[in-house]
This record gives structure tokens, C-alpha cells and sequence, in this order.
């Protein structure tokens, strides 16, 4: 197999809370993770 780098598109229901998630137009600087883990560093 080729490595390469590849991007993978999908999309989820917004009830189904799939975190971490990146904002649409956000950079991955501006990381949406769950409400318990807020106060955490990243």
C-alpha cells in the first residue's frame, strides 16, 4: 500500500455528540471537546 495522505469526509447527527470536533471554518486550534473536559489543558 502507497502511503499517502488522504481526507475523509463524514458527516453525524449533531445529537450524537462525537467529540473531539473541529467547527466548520474553525482551525484545529479552536478544538470543541465535551462539557467534563473543558477545564483540562490541551
Amino acid at each position: 500500500m502507497d502511503e499517502r495522505r488522504v481526507v475523509i469526509e463524514f458527516r453525524v447527527a449533531a445529537e450524537e455528540k462525537v467529540y473531539p470536533m473541529v467547527p466548520s471554518g474553525a482551525s484545529n486550534s479552536e478544538l470543541v471537546v465535551p462539557p467534563f473536559q473543558q477545564d483540562q489543558p490541551r
